[in-house]
């Protein structure tokens, strides 16, 4: 039995009747085939693979794209290296940016060390690839990317240790609480050190300002956005008044929450976050109702997706890995029950009577 999770498609509605009201129908109508191709291509994936093939097969997705990366690194470095003077020769693989590379290596090294953990290859192989995806974010330099995987590393034990004891459920949530209450204060006391450390300033490179002019526009459209993709137009959208405020020329608002709002309006972003919390749900389920490893990895993409667009845009993107595997997520199957996945017990009957009377249940 499937999941059900009818939000993502109510959300590629919404951005197909965007078209009516889109500051250019034709680039909406550009985005809206590759966004319906691949909900269409997910929803096979999702309703013809079980959980484990999924992972398996974002592993080898991930991998493949390390192993390119790496080759375009050192054998193409034209290619796959950004010029000296611009980001100070920054990797970025097959990927026509830095930070593109460094987000998915963040998910890569995370599912890596998760595939190591459920014993479904070998474990030297898992690990070479979790060292290189490692490898490619340190060349990469890219300070999103650090930060996310290292709380991938910190979750996966905390998320496996949901499915031992029901009680340990609070007990993850109060340390969350502590946790969130202490970084919060030791980072206000030391957000300088931090933002040197990953390589920013305190306005992340510029991005404050941004979401600011951004927050600033939105209220033009509030409800239903400026249409699918048709914000960030350079002087022909909305994106203008970024353009003339703003102290350079972003092509887009390095923020996929942001990005939502502008593009699909309160009422997109809100159909968003619904579907997220429904999976979030479903996914849940699975961290405590099984015990292979391989079934955290709907929570920590879903925890990984969170912080990816924070600082960068990954939500709701035509031709993209991260829509996909979110489409997937919601149509996973309900997971089995540890009770009903128990053989029932027979014992032999001991008398002749109660022989002929266990013979008959059984054939009944």
């Amino acid at each position: 039995m499937r999941a059900g999770n009818l939000s993502p498609y109510i959300l590629v509605g919404i951005a197909f009747l965007s078209i009516q009201w889109s500051q250019d129908p034709l680039v909406t109508r550009g985005f809206l085939r590759d966004f319906i191709g691949i909900t269409i291509f997910a929803t096979y994936v999702g309703t013809r693979y079980t959980v484990k093939e999924q992972f398996e097969m974002l592993c080898l997705t991930l991998g493949l794209a390390t192993f390119l990366s790496m080759l375009y690194g050192f054998a193409k470095p034209a290619e796959g290296v950004h010029p000296e003077p611009m980001f100070d020769g920054a990797w970025r693989g097959i990927y026509n940016h830095k930070n593109i590379l460094g987000s998915l290596m963040g998910l890569s090294a995370g599912f890596f060390v998760l595939l190591a953990r459920s014993r479904l290859c070998p474990s030297w192989l898992a690990w070479s690839g979790c060292i290189l995806s490692i490898f490619l974010l340190i060349q990469a330099k890219s300070g999103g990317g650090r930060v996310t995987f290292l709380v991938l590393l910190v979750l996966i034990p905390l998320y496996r240790g949901l499915r031992f004891r029901s009680k340990l459920i609070v007990y993850f949530a109060i340390l969350v609480v502590l946790l969130g209450g202490v970084s919060g204060v030791w980072f206000g006391d030391n957000s300088g050190l931090v933002f040197e450390s990953l390589e920013k300033d305190d306005t992340l490179s510029g991005r404050t300002p941004v979401w600011e002019l951004m927050m600033e526009t939105s209220r033009e459209n509030r409800w239903l956005g400026f249409g699918f993709k048709t914000y960030w137009l350079g002087f022909r959208g909305p994106s203008a008044y970024i353009w003339l405020n703003s102290p350079w020329r972003p092509n887009y608002g390095h923020n996929g929450f942001m990005d939502l709002l502008v593009e699909l309006g309160v009422v997109g972003l809100s159909m968003f976050l619904i579907a997220f919390t429904i999976n979030l749900i479903h996914s849940f389920r699975w961290i405590i109702q099984t015990k292979t490893m391989e079934t955290l990895w709907p929570m920590l993409f879903l925890t990984y997706l969170v912080f990816a667009n924070i600082t960068e845009t990954r939500l709701v993107e035509p031709k993209s890995l991260y829509w996909l595997v979110f489409v997937l997520i919601g149509l996973l199957p309900m997971p089995p029950s540890l009770d009903s996945a128990r053989e029932p017990e027979y014992s032999l009957p001991n008398s002749l009577s109660e022989q002929e009377r266990w013979v008959q249940t059984t054939r009944e």
